[in-house]
């Protein structure tokens, strides 16, 4: 895809200056913190070697986002939700006065945002190899949450109890609870957040629109979208993605696309439309032990209108 069509996702720039900017404030004042030798609230937890480490990986992310890397979508699953905690405790005075920090609210920026870095427009933006649920980044998600539930049962394992009755004892039993509930914290925080945006992530892999297109099917497997588009019906083509019909379903035989099938057939509008609504640009047709993308068969055919819009959207043979 060329620069301008790179350029109509806000949300891909909004997401990288986010990210950078979190990553400044959270170098800032933790450099700030550790040259003034300010001390910390009780409940705080002091992590600076950490926060900067966070930091630098934030801003590599938010290099990434601007130079439209995949990798970087998936450093911002994982990331962003760890940059939370550090820039509560970059400024723990300000930002850290309960067993929590304030900047734990930020799970209603970093959601949000994780479900637009997993729409097809974006994975297409980014040359994502596909738009699976593993590629959208919910199977990395759902491994976050799990590894971060795993770390909480054995946090919550750690619980300090008894102890005597002495005013040391006490002492050491009340800071013992203090650091319990500080990690605590660094699951609690991180887990919810992979936890919600593995499920924003996952909402159009796992529900169908009411009225799929797709349902019916020929004998050879095709779809309704797929026939259409393998005979020129521009119109019904339009209805049935307005009707939300899933745009890279494959024939099951061949695994032939509804994008292949219409570059094969010469059909320019409804290949522009197919590649609108977020079609796979380089999903292959297997036949006889070859692989054929949607581009190199509008090369084979002489399409050379299909062929121009094909490689704005970064096909390859």
């Amino acid at each position: 895809m060329d620069d301008k069509k790179k350029l109509n996702l806000p949300w891909l720039v909004f997401a990288g200056v986010y990210v950078v900017i979190l990553a400044g404030l959270i170098l800032g004042g933790t450099f700030v913190s550790m040259g003034n030798g300010e001390s910390y609230p009780g409940n705080a937890v002091q992590m600076p070697i950490a926060s900067i480490i966070i930091a630098l990986s934030l801003a590599t992310t938010g290099i990434g986002l601007f130079c439209r890397r995949n990798f970087s979508r998936y450093l911002f699953f994982v990331i962003v939700p760890w940059g939370s905690i550090a820039l509560g405790s970059a400024f723990a005075q300000a930002l850290w006065r309960e067993d929590a920090p304030y900047t734990s609210c930020l799970i209603f920026v970093y959601v949000p945002l994780a479900f637009l870095l997993s729409r097809s427009s974006t994975l297409r933006v980014v040359s994502a190899k596909d738009d699976t649920w593993v590629s959208r980044g919910s199977a990395l998600l759902l491994a976050c949450t799990m590894a971060m539930f795993l770390v909480r049962l054995a946090v919550v394992d750690s619980k300090p109890s008894g102890g005597g009755s002495s005013l040391y004892d006490m002492y050491n039993m009340a800071d013992s609870l203090n650091e319990y509930v500080k990690r605590l914290v660094l699951c609690d925080v991180p887990l919810w957040n992979y936890a919600v945006a593995f499920i924003a992530v996952s909402i159009p892999i796992r529900f169908k629109p009411k009225g799929d297109s797709n349902i019916s099917r020929n004998t050879d497997g095709a779809s309704t979208l797929y026939m259409a588009s393998q005979n020129g019906h521009v119109d019904i083509v339009k209805q049935i993605l307005k009707d939300g019909a899933e745009v890279n379903i494959d024939d099951k035989r061949y695994g032939a696309t509804p994008l292949w099938i219409a570059s094969g057939q010469g059909h320019d509008e409804i290949v522009k439309l197919l590649l609108e609504a977020g079609a796979n640009v380089n999903a292959r047709l297997h036949r006889g032990g070859k692989k054929y993308t949607p581009l190199s068969i509008a090369k084979k055919e002489g399409h050379r209108e299909i062929v121009r819009l094909l490689k704005e959207y970064g096909a390859i043979d």
